[in-house]
């Protein structure tokens, strides 16, 4: 059976289905081992799973999954770069300056950096 189409974003073992097509499992947020940020087990089993044109951001697909097509980056969203103070009737404000930080990427049962 393939999925087509699902949001998984967010969740973890969302299906026990073992193959995908342009289904979201987007993760707000990399995990951080040893100072590298990597992706977040979407499952918690051993079951190698076919991903096809699916968006993986943030996530570490099983060991010996097929990826073709698929968005893998390793990245924080909304990410604060820089502050900025202005001064306006006397008071001072900070503007604080947001980029998405992109640290690398999954592929081939690691990463790339």
């Amino acid at each position: 059976m393939i999925i087509t189409g699902e949001n998984f974003s967010g969740l973890i073992d969302a299906s026990n289905a073992t193959e995908f097509k342009g289904c979201n499992f987007t993760q707000k947020i990399p995990r951080e081992i040893d100072g590298l940020k990597v992706g977040v087990a979407i499952f918690t089993d051993d079951v190698a799973r076919t991903f096809i044109n699916c968006n993986l951001c943030n996530c570490e697909p099983p060991a010996g999954s097929i990826l073709v097509g698929c968005n893998t980056t390793i990245k924080e969203f909304d990410t604060v770069v820089d502050i900025n103070q202005i001064e306006i009737d006397g008071e001072i404000m900070d503007i604080l300056i947001y980029e998405d930080v992109v640290y690398g990427k999954y592929i081939d049962g690691g990463y790339e950096y």
